[in-house]
C-alpha cells in the first residue's frame, strides 16, 4: 500500500517540475515548502504518503472506538490536541507532516495576507514566489552556480534581486514615479516588509476606486512582464506603459469582482 504511494509522490513531483525528455525546468521554491500549510508559507498542496498514514490512522482510530472488542472502552481514548477528543484527519496529516525529517529546518512565514487580496490568482502565486524568492531573476540564479548574466535587463548595471527589480531599479522607480498621482508607496524598513503592507493595503483614494494594495500587485506583475519581454523578446516598454497597463487590468479586476461581490457596491473607474 505504502509503495503505490510512493510512486504517486513521484508523479505528483514529476508534474509540478514539468519535466520532458527534452526539457527541464528551474524549481525555485523546494516541494516541501509547497507542501507547507497556507499559514506557514506553502501552498497547502497535500503529500500522498503523509495523507496515506493520516487516513491509515483514522480507520485505526474507528477500529479502538467505534467496532473494538467488549472489552475496549470507547471513552477512554482521547485525540490528543483537539479540545473534544475527537479525531481529526487534518490534524493527523498535519501531525504527520510536521514529524517528517525533511520539513524540520523550514522557515515558517506568515503569508496568509496574500491569499485575502482583491486580485487574480495568477499575481496571488507570483506574490507568493517573491515572497519566497522564488522568482527566476539573474542575480538569484547566478547565485545558484547557473550560469547567466546576474545584471538587470531594465538598467543594466547592478544585480537583479527582487528587491532590485521592484524596488531600487531606475526604470522601476520611473514606474512607481509615473503613477504617483494615483498611489504613492507607503515606505518600509525592509523589501519584504515593503511588498506586504503596500501589497495588503486596502486604502481606496478618493478619486481612485482601485485599492491601493491591488493596484501595487499589479504594478510588481507589470514589472515582471515588462523586464520578461525585454529579456526573452528584445522588448523596451516605456514606464508610462507599464503602469497603464497596471492600472488598466487592476481597474478591470475590480469592476468585474464587483458583479461577482453582491455585497461590495459596482464601481466606475476613470483611467484618465
Amino acid at each position: 500500500m505504502y509503495d503505490s504511494k510512493f510512486k504517486h509522490d513521484e508523479n505528483s513531483s514529476n508534474t509540478k517540475k514539468n519535466h520532458t525528455v527534452d526539457k527541464r525546468r528551474i524549481h525555485l521554491v523546494g516541494w516541501d515548502k509547497i507542501c507547507q500549510d497556507k499559514r506557514s508559507g506553502g501552498l497547502g498542496i497535500t503529500k500522498a504518503f503523509e495523507r496515506n498514514v493520516a487516513f491509515s490512522t483514522k480507520l485505526l482510530w474507528r477500529a479502538m472506538t467505534e467496532d473494538g472488542p467488549e472489552c475496549w472502552n470507547p471513552d477512554s481514548f482521547a485525540w490528543k490536541g483537539q479540545k473534544d477528543g475527537k479525531f481529526d484527519l487534518k490534524a493527523a496529516y498535519c501531525f504527520v507532516l510536521n514529524n517528517n525529517p525533511s520539513c524540520y529546518n523550514l522557515r515558517s512565514i506568515n503569508l496568509s495576507w496574500i491569499w485575502k487580496m482583491d486580485c487574480h490568482y495568477r499575481i496571488k502565486i507570483f506574490l507568493w514566489k517573491i515572497a519566497q524568492n522564488g522568482i527566476a531573476c539573474n542575480g538569484v540564479l547566478a547565485s545558484r552556480n547557473i550560469p547567466v548574466n546576474g545584471v538587470c535587463p531594465l538598467c543594466l548595471n547592478d544585480s537583479e534581486s527582487p528587491c532590485h527589480l521592484f524596488f531600487l531599479c531606475p526604470v522601476s522607480k520611473l514606474v512607481w514615479k509615473v503613477g504617483a498621482s494615483y498611489i504613492k508607496p507607503i515606505v518600509c524598513n525592509s523589501f519584504e516588509s515593503w511588498v506586504k503592507v503596500n501589497a495588503s493595503c486596502r486604502l481606496t483614494s478618493s478619486s481612485f476606486n482601485v485599492p491601493h494594495g491591488t493596484l501595487s500587485a499589479y504594478i510588481l506583475w507589470s514589472i515582471w512582464i515588462a523586464r520578461n519581454n525585454k529579456t526573452f523578446n528584445g522588448i523596451e516598454v516605456s514606464p508610462n506603459s507599464v503602469f497603464r497597463l497596471a492600472l488598466a487590468q487592476s481597474a478591470e479586476f475590480i469592476y468585474l469582482a464587483s458583479y461577482l461581490w453582491p455585497d461590495k457596491p459596482r464601481v466606475s473607474i476613470d483611467l484618465r
